[in-house]
């Protein structure tokens, strides 16, 4: 008994599976960027930073606050996220660390408005802390 071997089919075999791996790899790199988003941190200095009045730097300062919040909530469930991730498909783990570069843009960028503030607005420098609630002795309270 011979053993006839068909060349043509085994290259054609050979060849079907290398196109698949080269699709699958394909996939797998597409697919990948899609785990994380773009750091889009903001500017420290801008060029209207000299016209912004008193308030305005108040309510920058406040809104970046709220938004390094937003940020650091973010990237706690980002960090849930990528937990349960691991055991579904690792390549959408998102890893960039995103959040963490705009948050210490908008920490630069309080930085210049907390010494724009105190250049500008004098009264918020030298405004003494609120005064805290007066203490009431647990005894004077029950009586």
């Amino acid at each position: 008994m011979k053993l006839i071997v068909n060349k043509a089919s085994d290259f054609s075999l050979s060849r079907s599976h290398s196109v698949n791996i080269v699709i699958a790899t394909a996939l797998f790199v597409g697919l990948s960027g899609c785990g994380g988003r773009v750091a889009n941190p903001v500017k420290a200095v801008n060029a209207y930073d000299d016209q912004l009045s008193c308030d305005h730097l108040r309510a920058e300062l406040q809104v970046n606050q709220a938004h390094i919040l937003d940020l650091n909530g973010e990237r706690a469930a980002d960090r849930q996220h990528n937990v349960g991730q691991l055991l579904v498909g690792p390549m959408f783990i998102d890893l960039s660390d995103s959040e963490k570069k705009e948050i210490k843009a908008l920490e630069a960028r309080d930085t210049v408005l907390n010494g724009y503030l105190a250049q500008r607005c004098p009264t918020d420098a030298a405004a003494p802390a609120p005064a805290a609630p007066p203490a009431t002795a647990p005894a004077a309270a029950s009586r």
